[in-house]
């Protein structure tokens, strides 16, 4: 007779239910880097469009020039704000991902090492019974030459 783990089902579901929180977690990770590669792009951006300008300041850039880079600079500036909040969002995300994975980990692990003790208890019952079984064996056989003598 093998071992049966009586909360088998509720293992594989809590397995499950850590396999989803580390694919959140993931998810959520490559969220926030994806929104802190963006704003490293547009911090490149806008520190190119200023030595652009100041470039273009140098050699006598026209008046209208000078306005679409100044406010394509003031654009990127409201976008890295808007960015830094974003990744300060994705931060929270990503910790509150982490705690969720922690605490379903910890769950899992419970009922992993439940597994673990009640095999144990079952062999240590199944290594009683063959000792029981050895025992009468063994009685049935000392027995059995004892009525032969």
């Amino acid at each position: 007779m093998a071992f049966a783990f009586r909360y088998e089902a509720l293992l594989f579901y809590k397995q499950h239910l850590k396999e989803k929180a580390e694919i959140e977690l993931s998810l959520s990770q490559r969220r926030l880097r994806e929104c802190r590669e963006l704003l490293q792009e547009y911090k490149e951006g806008l520190w190119q469009i200023g030595s652009d300008l100041g470039v273009g300041l140098k050699a006598k850039m026209p008046s209208h020039i000078v306005k679409n880079h100044s406010d394509y600079m003031e654009s990127l500036k409201t976008k890295i704000e808007f960015q830094e909040m974003e990744i300060i969002r994705a931060e929270r995300v990503v910790a509150e991902k982490l705690n969720n994975l922690l605490a379903k980990t910890k769950q899992y692990k419970i009922f992993e090492k439940l597994k673990e003790k009640d095999c144990q208890k079952w062999s240590h019952q199944q290594y009683l019974l063959e000792q029981k079984e050895t025992n009468e064996t063994a009685v049935l056989r000392h027995g059995k030459g004892f009525l032969e003598n």
